[in-house]
């Protein structure tokens, strides 16, 4: 991950796109099951900087998944305004209240 993340400028195929955002989402879950919350903060954000608004169309369950765990893990690693940040497109484009209700478990 952190080869790609090194070349994001390069990454211009969506399809591409998604898959570093997916594999972004795995590597911040094993960082959050390793209690490393800087880390796991970092691979959250990075993949959801890869995410455009009509992924949440297209991709939703990634995108609500990935917002979600780094809502999680700005909050576990004390960056309450990152939480804020994180938490504006789930508000924005969750389909129902229980699709937003994870980001605060």
């Amino acid at each position: 991950v952190e080869q790609y993340m090194a070349g994001i400028d390069m990454l211009t195929d969506p399809h591409e796109k998604i898959e570093v955002a997916r594999l972004c989402l795995v590597a911040g879950k094993k960082a959050m099951a390793r209690s490393e919350f800087g880390p796991a903060s970092i691979y959250h954000l990075q993949g959801t900087a890869l995410l455009q608004a009509m992924d949440w169309e297209q991709h939703y369950d990634l995108s609500l998944e990935l917002f979600s765990c780094c809502v999680r893990a700005q909050y576990v690693a004390g960056n309450y305004d990152g939480v804020a940040i994180s938490y504006s497109p789930i508000d924005l484009y969750a389909r129902c209240i229980q699709d937003k209700l994870p980001a605060f478990e």
